[in-house]
């Protein structure tokens, strides 16, 4: 599998705080390891740090000869990373705005208003009318993917922490039997 990490959870999508206590919404951590913080993490998932490190060492992960030693010894230089991959929330992907704007394009290519000087605005609302109007969308996608037990999944981070470049030198040297 070729999951992109995230540099940190910062850019994430904002999820409420409900969501984020709940089960259905998210994952467990697992660690993970691909040659750069910026490249694919292609080992893993991983129960843990160590297990992550072992299993990129053994695929001979990033490895490389350092020639600096005498004698000359390999090395596997690879990051790791704890990583969560939540389901998907259609809830998070609803935005009010663009439900009423595109009412509102919807409604303006329609027969029913075709009149010269009738052009809008239609669907007008006061902000909290807005949020009332979010809240009850996403309570309605939520109950929705609930009740058909419907779980989305991509195949990216949801959230990281504790990224860490590792260097570790490989027990055998040029020429031995490895």
């Amino acid at each position: 599998m070729r999951v992109k990490p995230l540099p940190s959870a910062e850019g994430d999508k904002d999820v409420t705080d409900t969501a984020e206590k709940d089960p259905r919404w998210t994952s467990e951590w697992q660690w993970w390891a691909g040659s750069s913080a910026e490249d694919y993490m292609t080992i893993g998932p991983c129960a843990t740090r160590q297990q992550a490190i072992e299993e990129a060492v053994d695929d001979g992960f990033g490895e490389w000869l350092d020639e600096s030693k005498d004698p000359p010894a390999w090395k596997n230089t690879f990051h790791v990373c704890e990583c969560r991959q939540d389901p998907l929330r259609l809830a998070d992907w609803i935005d009010p705005d663009w439900i009423l704007e595109r009412a509102e394009e919807s409604l303006a290519d329609s027969g029913r208003v075709s009149c010269e000087f009738d052009d809008g605005p239609w669907f007008e609302c006061t902000p909290e009318q807005e949020d009332d109007l979010k809240s009850a969308l996403r309570k309605a996608c939520d109950d929705w993917q609930v009740r058909h037990n419907l779980r989305f999944h991509s195949p990216t981070f949801s959230h990281s922490r504790n990224h860490e470049d590792v260097c570790t030198e490989i027990l055998r040297t040029l020429g031995s039997a490895d």
